[in-house]
């Protein structure tokens, strides 16, 4: 039996366009931080013939009603480990999410534990763990304590990705494959930016973020520039950019709005989003993708240098025809 445990419309996404994975004793597990989510994650998921749903809520965990919360999901664990003692499959769509985590230690003494495909954390999470593959979890030991939480082990991974990385010795990975959308009609003169809360997350200027951008229109003058902020950016830094570029906004995740729309532009944009290397999955070579070079000293947190520049030195090592470092 199996149980997948998925907290975000990007991880059903990429879920919902895995073949074989999911069977007809599988469980869905949605933990719901946010008003609506549970509506569009199990909306992306209903292809699937599911033996059961649950909905967690885990929204307003950091209110004054946090314990409560908390203790109702460390029940909520126990019962679901009661009732369904033949799990032996986990898949988690976080390794970093507490409540996921939580939900690991329960079952990882009999399960073989997976993590879901959600973008290029998922290299971040390869590296961590081939140094040491306990680290990135001892540093959170005090929260599981205080949550009553039994801290788990991940002493071996399976990573279920459309793309080629190199994993610790003790871990594995499994290659998932996807269909593009050929029905899709690609707009020459169109360029899509999809926008990343680098400004907002202090990992660069606001001036270097606008001066990156002026030079990528100067570079294209030819193309119809378009950009869709992320959900995290801030106003202050959307009306800065709207001097630049048009702003529109998809109502679902860049990527699904590639599988779902008529038309989309041809010509893809950011800096290292996992939006670039998953449209040039997706779009099979069809689309021409542009990642903004960012150098060290361009990179204002140290402590995040190193993964930012080894996602940089991922797309180097695995460039395509159609993905393109811009220098600019």
């Amino acid at each position: 039996m199996k149980l997948f445990v998925v907290s975000t419309p990007s991880q059903a996404f990429f879920l919902s366009k895995t073949v074989g994975i999911v069977n007809q004793k599988s469980i869905l597990l949605v933990t719901k931080n946010l008003k609506g989510i549970d509506e569009k994650i199990i909306s992306q998921l209903q292809i699937f013939p599911w033996a059961k749903i649950f909905v967690w809520d885990i929204e307003g965990i950091k209110s004054t009603r946090a314990y409560y919360k908390i203790f109702i999901f460390r029940l909520k664990i126990s019962l679901l480990k009661k009732r369904y003692s033949g799990i032996d499959e986990l898949f988690i769509g976080s390794y970093d999410n507490f409540f996921h985590l939580g939900i690991v230690a329960a079952f990882e003494d009999k399960s073989k534990l997976y993590l879901l495909y959600d973008g290029l954390q998922m290299i971040s999470v390869a590296e961590k763990r081939a140094k040491s593959r306990t680290k990135s979890l001892r540093r959170n030991s005090k929260i599981f304590n205080l949550a009553g939480f039994k801290q788990p082990a991940i002493k071996f991974l399976t990573y279920t990705s459309p793309l080629e990385f190199k994993v610790p010795v003790f871990d594995e990975i499994i290659k998932i494959e996807s269909s593009p959308n050929k029905l899709i009609e690609l707009k020459d003169e169109l360029m899509y930016f999809a926008g990343q809360p680098l400004v907002d997350m202090g990992l660069v200027s606001l001036e270097l973020y606008l001066k990156k951008l002026a030079e990528l229109k100067l570079k294209f003058p030819k193309y119809e520039i378009t950009y869709f902020p992320h959900p995290k950016e801030s106003e202050e830094v959307k009306q800065k950019v709207a001097n630049i570029f048009k702003i529109r906004y998809f109502q679902k995740i860049f990527e699904e709005e590639y599988m779902e729309s008529k038309f989309f532009a041809k010509n893809i944009a950011s800096f290292y989003s996992s939006v670039l290397i998953n449209l040039s999955y997706l779009g099979s070579g069809d689309l021409n993708i542009y990642a903004i070079n960012l150098s060290e000293s361009e990179i204002l947190l140290p402590k995040q240098r190193s993964s930012i520049l080894n996602i940089y030195k991922y797309f180097q090592a695995n460039k395509t025809s159609n993905l393109n470092i811009l220098r600019i």
